[in-house]
């Protein structure tokens, strides 16, 4: 077969599992898993936590050995999907403004749901978690910014980063790692049609799902099941079919630079990552004029238009509406 970015790709993601975890990526894995954690454990009283719960209840029946954030344990499929969308609730959970996405969602639920059913030791789930920030990441930048202005990114490539991230914890040789990533990229959806119609309670069921579709590609490929080989860049791929105008080369370019991983954001605010630039601009005005609140007649905000394509919100009517409504968080933070 010739070499495509696609291959390239993956030879990458096995030449990462041969070379020594800089101390700095250690790190940055370790505030990954933190972050993961506590953006899940943060949600577990929600009601979206029990609509999540109780759905993978329905779908994968039965109890698991795999823990799921503020319920029983379940079978890995149900504990990947509920985690996934529980991590999610609360837009606290890790970001990346390139590629336009939640990366730890997707990279670590799958993986942690797995180590439940199988012995995987510390470098196995370091390199599957490392190898699903990588694909998700890169393949969200490839993908570019007019996609994800109609596309939840977290859903798309999302949903590639989790089958990689899913395959490499089941220790799947290259070939077959391959496969799985063709596989789940058939399966990649998420329109952000559910902000324009007020449904963003389901938002946090793209992760969910992303993290169904990576399990079931990656144990579809390990059952023997073929791939689409060129899963982005080819003719019916997912960059022209979903909108791509990213670079291409963000797929296999420098190789030789730290994880991908170590460009994820943290967050500092509980919303959008579209709306970090008013609010640190807001901060940073209250920290250094500290206006009295009747002095404060009205305040005028600039964004850039793209943000607004996801964080639209004109001004809340419901809770799960409030992330993306620029005039409340910058309100809540005067």
């Amino acid at each position: 077969m010739p070499s495509t970015h696609e291959s390239t790709l993956v030879a990458h993601l096995a030449s990462l599992q041969q070379r020594p975890l800089s101390d700095a990526t250690r790190e940055r894995l370790a505030q990954a898993l933190l972050d993961w954690f506590t953006a899940g454990w943060a949600a577990v009283g929600m009601p979206g936590a029990s609509a999540l719960r109780a759905l993978a209840r329905t779908s994968v029946p039965g109890p698991g050995p795999a823990p799921v954030f503020g319920g029983a344990p379940a079978q890995p499929l149900a504990a990947g999907f509920a985690n996934a969308g529980i991590a999610h609730l609360r837009e606290i959970d890790d970001a990346h403004r390139a590629a336009m996405l939640h990366p730890g969602v997707v990279a670590i639920s799958p993986v942690l749901a797995l180590a439940a059913t199988q012995a995987l030791s510390m470098r196995r789930a370091a390199d599957a978690i490392v190898a699903g920030y990588e694909v998700a990441l890169r393949v969200g930048e490839a993908l570019g910014t007019r996609h994800a202005a109609g596309f939840h990114a977290t859903a798309t490539a999302g949903t590639v980063g989790a089958a990689a991230a899913s395959a490499v914890a089941l220790g799947l040789p290259q070939a077959q790692l391959h496969h799985a990533l063709g596989i789940a990229a058939t399966q990649s959806a998420g329109l952000w049609q559910l902000v324009d119609d007020e449904a963003h309670e389901a938002k946090s069921l793209h992760p969910g799902f992303a993290v169904r579709n990576g399990l079931m590609a990656a144990w579809a490929a390990q059952a023997g099941f073929p791939g689409a080989r060129a899963f982005v860049t080819g003719r019916r791929g997912l960059y022209a079919l979903l909108g791509g105008d990213g670079p291409l080369t963000a797929l296999d370019s420098d190789l030789d630079a730290p994880e991908r991983l170590n460009t994820a954001t943290i967050k500092a605010w509980p919303c959008c990552a579209q709306l970090f630039t008013p609010l640190d601009a807001t901060r940073e005005i209250l920290d250094q004029h500290a206006p009295a609140v009747q002095d404060i007649e009205s305040v005028q905000v600039v964004i850039f238009p793209h943000a607004l394509k996801i964080a639209g919100v004109h001004w809340p009517t419901k809770p799960a509406e409030t992330p993306f409504c620029l005039r409340y968080v910058v309100a809540r933070r005067c």
